[in-house]
This record gives C-alpha cells, structure tokens and sequence, in this order.
C-alpha cells in the first residue's frame, strides 16, 4: 500500500499501547493452549 499521508494522533501513548499489546499476546497464548486442552480432554 502507498504511503500517501502521514497523520500524527494527539496524546497517543505508544509505550502503553506495546504494554498492552504484550499482556494481550500473552493471554491469548493461555487461551490457545486452554482450548488445545479442552479438545484433547473432548
């Protein structure tokens, strides 16, 4: 995709942002293995 325009979003806190997305990452990685369980189980 081309790169038309760059807009910068006020009071943006990028470092929570990553934060958050980290502790996201991690709980979806108990979610999968928390399913896989639940399948292997039937």
């Amino acid at each position: 995709m081309k790169e038309t325009e760059k807009i910068e979003i006020m009071h943006f806190d990028q470092e929570g942002y990553l934060e958050d997305g980290k502790a996201l990452y991690e709980t979806g990685k108990k979610m999968t293995a928390l399913a896989d369980k639940v399948a292997d189980e039937g």
